[in-house]
Order: structure tokens, then sequence, then C-alpha cells
């Protein structure tokens, strides 16, 4: 059977487009400006791909896969409609040739569901369990972002992103999942929300499809996942938090300030934890993990023992090489939260040093305007703040900002200017963290080169 996948380049859909192959289908796929690293993803696992066009939908195609940024209007979509060519979800197609007869366990929640579905799957695979998994990035003990597994258990990251143009429900709802993780909840996605009790409604909506045999673990921190519980819960759950009150929850116990090392506190045993990660975003997001494996029989020792050796995702506080003292981090930043984290995690992790934040604001929900009283508090977090703007940006940044310009906010519509004054602007013992939820112009890959060239140049004319 011949399936072509409409937007292949989009993680999700190209971890449908891995899986598709591994079964046995023959599988191409089109989208737009397809570079690496998943144009070399693609390659390396023999799928074809091309841009759009409804002259590029091969004519035996069997079946379009068709991702959730595809809309009327486009070619290929409108080809598929005209000619009625069959076609499906990427959710929904994962359910009905993958899912169907596997234990599926599922992450959800505004943030750290890349994170926290990465660590599951370490943990599992450490333990010698052959799941399969796809996962929004790259693991960055993994090579790809999915695979079918050899095992009955599969873990994936749990959206509530909108399925498709002909199915407006959450894709988290397509995987009917047996244990179900929620991380947080936050008002995110406004170009397909109005408000967060919608966001709230397709949460529950997702708790209410959980068979009762199965489990419901939770953050009691987070008030609106609370609210979600309260409306109706049919299954057993378990709860974590942070504070040491409740001694019924999986608890996170602090033994270092950065979270390099912390106890993860459950009734009848203690799991105590120093890996190479830090921040408390972190260290939450693998008491989640924690807990989902204790639910599959895997002891403490092998979770901590996994824990220990787990390497971020791709852009999830990635730190990036360079040859002078500057350290230089990489982090997907989609939502005014998750740069607060990120930027908390860093003045803990380097208290001596200067944090410089470099950010596009290029998620729909920023580049709306929604989060803009949250974003005009992000450079109190930080020495100081590059922004670089984007033309889809429906609100001024001098306003936003105006408080803090040019003291502690300096703000770009060209990426070279923006690299420019970071190089001038750096010392030797600063931190830079780049942020965007796109691909930066560049700037991630650039500056680094531009910083060493720096340096090289000093090193040259001190020796002469």
């Amino acid at each position: 059977m011949h399936i072509h996948i409409l937007g292949v380049a989009g993680t999700f859909m190209a971890g449908i487009a891995l899986i598709a192959r591994q079964l046995g289908f023959t599988v191409t796929g089109s989208d737009r400006n397809i570079y690496p690293p998943m144009s070399t993803l693609l390659e390396n696992n023999g799928i074809e791909f091309s841009n759009y066009s409804k002259h590029n939908i091969p004519q035996q195609t069997d079946m379009v896969v068709v991702g959730n940024a595809m809309s009327r209007g486009n070619e290929a979509v409108e080809h598929i409609l005209n000619e009625r060519i069959p076609f499906i979800s990427g959710p929904q197609w994962l359910k009905e040739h993958v899912l169907t007869d596997r234990k599926v366990i599922a992450i959800a929640g505004t943030h750290g569901k890349t994170t926290t579905t990465s660590m599951v799957l370490h943990i599992l695979k450490e333990s010698g369990i052959d799941c399969g998994f796809l996962i929004g990035g790259i693991p960055g003990n993994e090579t790809v972002s999915a695979s079918i597994g050899s095992e009955k258990i599969f873990v994936i990251e749990a959206d509530e992103y909108d399925t498709a143009f002909f199915d407006k429900r959450s894709k988290f709802l397509h995987y009917c999942p047996d244990i179900v993780l929620l991380n947080n909840l936050e008002f995110d996605h406004a170009d397909i929300f109005d408000n967060l009790e919608s966001i709230i409604r397709q949460f529950h909506h997702l708790v209410r499809i959980i068979p009762g045999n199965g489990h419901l673990i939770y953050n009691d921190d987070d008030k609106n996942l609370g609210t979600v519980v309260d409306r109706g819960c049919w299954t057993k759950t378990t709860k974590l938090s942070s504070q040491d009150s409740d001694r019924q929850a999986w608890r996170l116990i602090t033994t270092e300030t950065d979270h390099s090392q912390f106890i993860i506190s459950q009734t009848n045993e203690e799991i105590p934890i120093k890996w190479a990660l830090f921040g408390k975003h972190n260290a939450l997001n693998a008491l989640g993990a924690a807990c989902i494996a204790t639910q599959l029989g895997i002891s403490g020792n092998q979770i901590k023992s996994a824990l220990e050796t787990f390497t971020l995702p791709k852009r999830r506080l990635q730190r990036l090489s360079c040859q002078s003292n500057i350290i230089i981090y990489e982090d997907f930043a989609h939502h005014p939260t998750a740069i607060r984290l990120t930027l908390e995690a860093l003045t803990t992790r380097h208290p001596d040093r200067r944090i410089l934040l470099a950010f596009e604001p290029r998620s729909n929900t920023m580049s709306s305007g929604v989060h803009n009283g949250e974003l005009s508090l992000i450079p109190e977090l930080c020495n100081h703040t590059f922004v670089l703007t984007h033309s889809k940006l429906m609100w001024e940044p001098l306003d936003v900002f105006r408080n803090n310009i040019p003291s502690r906010v300096t703000i770009y519509s060209e990426p070279s200017a923006l690299i420019t004054d970071i190089i001038k602007s750096l010392k030797k013992t600063d931190v830079l963290v780049l942020m965007s939820n796109g691909d930066f112009q560049g700037i991630p890959a650039i500056i680094p080169e531009e910083i060493d060239k720096c340096t090289l140049l000093r090193s040259h004319s001190q020796q002469n």
C-alpha cells in the first residue's frame, strides 16, 4: 500500500512516515522548505519527498495522510478533494494501524511533553523494553523521533493541538491511552482555542476516554489540572507534587538549588538522582516519568540508572559548542512560562554569570499578543534581552518592552544586526540562551561560529 504524507517535514508527521515505512508501506511525502535535519532523516529512511503540488502526489497513491498544518486552498489538498483520493489524519492513521492493540502511554501538558516522553522512553529501553514511540522532537538518547518497537507498549507525546482541517478535536483524543500523565495546563494555541476553558474541556475529554483499569497521573500543584480532574475521573489516579505536605503524592524533594541533585519520593521508596541536567522543570519531568515507569513494574534502581544517563532532546536547553568561556544554550521557547522556567534554571545553575537572552516570539500564541503581559516581565529575569521581530507579529515590541528599553532590551528586525550586537556585548563569563520555536533565522548555528572567529582572531593578534 502506498501512502503519501502532506506535511511530512513536521516532526509528528515525519514520525508517522518512519513508522509506516517500518510497517512495510511505500511512503512518499511533500512539504515546503524541507531542510536538515528533517530532510536527512527522511532520506536516511528511504522516504522520497517533494514540495507541495498536485503533480507531486504519485498516481499510485492509495491513501493521503494529512498533517494539521494543511488547510483549504493548498494545491495538494484541493487536488485530493477534487479527485476523491482517500485521505486520513495522522493521529487517526496511527490509531488504526498501530495503537489499537498496544498499551498506550500518553504524556500531555502545555510544557515538558517532549522531554518527559523522552525520559519515559529512555527508562523503558534501559530496562530492556523495546517499546514503540512517537515524540515531537529528536530524543537525545535516540537518532529518530519514532519507531514501531517490538513490544506491546507505545509511548507517545500527546499534543492538544487540533487534528486536521477536517477534524478539530485535539490530537490526543485519537490515542485511546491506558496511562496518561498530565504535566501542566496553561492557555496556549490562541490560533485554535478561544480561552483557557476550551483547553480544559479538551483535557477532560482525554480523561473521559481513559479506561477504568487505566491510570491517570497528574501534577497536583497545577490548579488548572485540578479543575480537569474535579470534573470527573473514572480511573485510578496518582498525584505529583513539589510540596512536602502531601505524603500521599509522589514528591520532588530538592537537595541542590539547581536541581542537579534531587530525590523522587513515594510512599515506600526514595530514589536519589544525580544527573547532568538542571532546572526544577526538568526534575518535575523526571518525577512524572518515574511514576509512569513504576506502574510498568520498573524498579527504583533501574529508574535511577536511566535518568542519570538521560540526555535532553535537541533544542531543549541544549548546550552549543563554543571555544571561548562563553556558555551558549539553545532552547525551544513557545510560551512565556517556558522562557521563565529556563531563565530561572540558568540563574540557579550559573549564579555568578551574566545571563543574556536572545529570543524570537515566533509561536502563533506569542505572535498574537495574548501573552504580552507575561512577556513584558521577561527582561527582569536576565541581564539583557535581544528581541528579533518578524512579519507576522501582531503587536509592537516597543510598547510591550518600553519600561526596559534600551537599558535591558534591544529590538531588531534583521538577524544580522542582532548577531553583530550580541557578539559586541558578550563577555568571557557570560551565558547566552537562544530561544525560538522556529529556526531563528539560523542564528543558533551562526553565533557560536562568530564567537569562535573572534576568539581565534584575538589569539592570533596576541601571538603576533
